[in-house]
């Protein structure tokens, strides 16, 4: 090889890597962007099940069935009136 071939070479292998190298950090963002996304649906898909919860053990509250048999649970975290949109506030004594 002529000295020309070689800085040729040696140029077009540090474009490659960089390349290379951009290309696999844009694909570990998109990774992480997509974890990301999916823990958030989760977290809202966990928080909806508990408000659904809340409400379905307040509404049995309120028809005067005994806590025993209820289905649904009380609000164990002390959030429902705070963190679950339309729940019944005036049974969170039950």
């Amino acid at each position: 090889m002529n000295p020309i071939d070689i800085q040729e070479y040696q140029i077009a292998k540090r474009v490659v890597g960089t390349i290379v190298g951009g290309a696999s950090v844009l694909l570990l963002l998109s990774a992480f962007l997509v974890v990301l996304h999916q823990d958030r649906a989760m977290e809202a898909a966990i928080e909806i099940q508990y408000c659904s919860e809340v409400s379905i053990w307040r509404a049995e509250a309120d028809r005067g069935i005994p806590a025993i048999d209820r289905t649904g649970h009380p609000d164990y975290r002390g959030i429902a009136d705070r963190q679950c949109p339309g729940i019944r506030t005036d049974l969170a004594s039950h």
